[in-house]
């Protein structure tokens, strides 16, 4: 038996595992939310500041392509969020039936 392959046993908390993908889903929405309302009184007329960090020339774009440019890129987070809560789902159902077991 040297080849024997070792057995892994994994054992899923499916309570923890939603806690956490909970909090990620309520933090996204929190900070969607944050960006939105920044931006819908942000001047997009010429492109943000760098601070010095980098700067990346590209072209010339308008008022509203900058601002559908940023609000595609803040949705693009609510998508992963949606994604991480429909993949908690079947947990909490798990957890919900466990629970309400005798």
């Amino acid at each position: 038996m040297g080849n024997a392959v070792p057995l892994v046993q994994l054992n899923l908390n499916p309570e923890r595992h939603v806690a956490i993908i909970d909090a990620a889903v309520v933090a996204t929405n929190e900070i969607v939310n944050f960006h939105f309302k920044a931006l819908a009184g942000a001047n997009l007329a010429q492109p943000a500041e760098a601070n010095g960090r980098f700067q990346i020339r590209g072209p010339e774009i308008s008022t509203e392509e900058r601002r559908a440019l940023y609000e595609s890129w803040i949705l693009a987070s609510v998508g992963w969020a949606e994604r991480s809560e429909a993949h908690a789902r079947p947990f909490a159902t798990l957890t919900w039936a466990r629970r309400s077991a005798p």
